[in-house]
Formats: structure tokens, sequence, C-alpha cells
């Protein structure tokens, strides 16, 4: 049961989730270890007493060990590169979280997809007709500069499905915003300065 307001058990939730997946990454790390550490023991109590039973055998176990720990290893950590965004897929947290990896490397569990975004300024050319308080058409040369934001990079990659948004999706975004100014605007004031 949880008592007191909403926006403070929400942030109490949020606080718990992120610790938890920290908390199974430590886990998933320390687990591996003890795996390797157990192969490794196994594979020398095989050569210490079975050498004469099982002869190349032995060998293969020695080497496994080692393999399979390093398999587990690679696959627990990821690294995001300058001037990017970690987007985390989690198969057992209900998909892409809110949390992200910044740059540098971190540790991860298996079961999370790490899908990197680029957070620089990035440019596009659109050119949109709208229409005007006085029913004329124009036709506008916009220059977009956009980036995406560290913080809201997950909403993003939930939003468009992708790493960058489709030319199809910022033409769509860039008329809605246009229509809702120029239909408040005649075409002398746009075509003056009363706009800027």
């Amino acid at each position: 049961m949880k008592c007191g307001p909403p926006h403070l058990n929400r942030a109490i939730d949020k606080c718990i989730l992120k610790n938890r997946g920290r908390f199974f990454n430590m886990a998933y790390v320390i687990s591996s270890f003890i795996l390797f550490v157990v192969f490794l023991a196994g594979a020398i109590g095989i050569i210490a007493n079975y050498k004469h039973k099982y002869g190349s055998k032995v060998y293969f176990s020695i080497l496994a060990a080692p393999l399979a720990f390093l398999i587990l290893l690679f696959g627990s950590f990821t690294t995001v590169g300058a001037n990017e965004v970690g987007i985390i897929f989690d198969e057992l947290n209900g998909g892409v979280l809110e949390e992200t990896y910044g740059q540098g490397l971190h540790a991860k569990s298996p079961f999370r997809h790490v899908t990197t975004i680029s957070t620089t300024n990035r440019t596009s050319y659109i050119e949109v007709y709208s229409q005007t308080e006085d029913s004329i058409f124009a036709k506008f040369e916009i220059t977009v500069i956009y980036n995406i934001e560290t913080n809201n990079a997950g909403l993003f990659y939930r939003t468009t499905g992708s790493v960058d948004i489709s030319s199809q999706q910022l033409n769509s975004i860039v008329k809605k915003n246009l229509q809702s100014i120029t239909t408040q605007h005649n075409i002398f004031d746009i075509m003056g300065v009363s706009l800027e």
C-alpha cells in the first residue's frame, strides 16, 4: 500500500526500478565469475583424478571453462561512444526502458540489448505548402536543425521506432506546427517581419 502524493510514489517506483536493474547487472557478473571458478575447479579435478581415463577430453574441459567465462564476460558489458546515448531494451522488464546509458563502458545483463543514438545536431531541409489566414497557399523552405536530448532518447526511440526520424515524420511534424501558425496570419504579415 502506498501513501503520499502520486508524483512522489512514481519517483520512488522509478528509483526502485533503476536500482533493481543495477542489482541484476552486478548479480550477473558475480554469477558468471562463480560459474567460471566452478568450471575451472572441475577441469582441474578431472585432470588430477582422471587423466588416464579421459585423455584429450581433459584439455577440452580446460579450454571450455575460460571460453564460457569470456563469452559471459563480454556479454556483460557495452560501450557507448562519444556524443551518443545508449537506449536499453530489456526483455525481462517490459521493453525499451526510460533509463539510458551515457558515454563510456557499462555493465549490463545478457537480456539487455543496447542501441546507440547520436546526440549531435542534425540538419534537414524541408519544403512545405501551408495555408494562410486569408486562404492563400504559400511555399515555405525551412531548415530544421535538431538533436536528440539524452533525457528523452528512450521516448524518441519508442515513438519513432528507429535511431533517426524519417523524412515523412519530420515533414508531418513541421507541416502541422507551421499550419497552426500560418492560419493566424495573412500573407502580407508572413512576407513581412511580424513572424520574426
